[in-house]
């Protein structure tokens, strides 16, 4: 079994500091974007590295969107942006929230499984500099 803690270097200086994000919601894909580079940036938020505490679906008719994106912006700067899971990110959650029935309606069930098996394999919890630990509120027993 994979290691479920993703292991954060403290910042070097104050401009390396790392935002968090707590429930991402459809609404907030402009303001995702522009966090991490999609948009115009300064030469001061490029050493910028952001953590997304959890809860990316659910939250709307966008879910899809909204996880797909954050899946490619942490393929794009794996060393800037991060993502823990949280408890939307699970099969129980998703199947009574709705997220099932977004896949299932929009495109297929095969699409909800490579979801979960995502889910699956992100870590629950992030330890930053060896001093902060960082995990969403409500991780399910799934």
């Amino acid at each position: 079994m994979q290691e479920n803690t993703l292991k954060i270097k403290k910042p070097q200086s104050k401009s390396e500091q790392k935002s968090t994000q707590q429930d991402s919601n459809p609404g907030q894909q402009q303001q995702q974007k522009s966090i991490v580079g999609m948009e115009n940036r300064s030469e001061k938020e490029e050493h910028k590295r952001y953590l997304f505490l959890g809860d990316y679906v659910d939250r709307g008719p966008f879910s899809i969107e909204v996880i797909t994106l954050l899946f490619a912006l942490h393929l794009l700067y794996p060393d800037k942006v991060s993502l823990l899971r949280g408890n939307h990110e699970s099969r129980p959650v998703n199947m009574q929230y709705g997220f099932y029935f977004e896949c299932s309606r929009r495109f297929s069930p095969n699409l909800y499984e490579s979801f979960q098996y995502a889910f699956y394999c992100m870590p629950v919890c992030a330890v930053v500099g060896k001093r902060i630990i960082c995990m969403h509120g409500g991780i399910s027993e799934d």
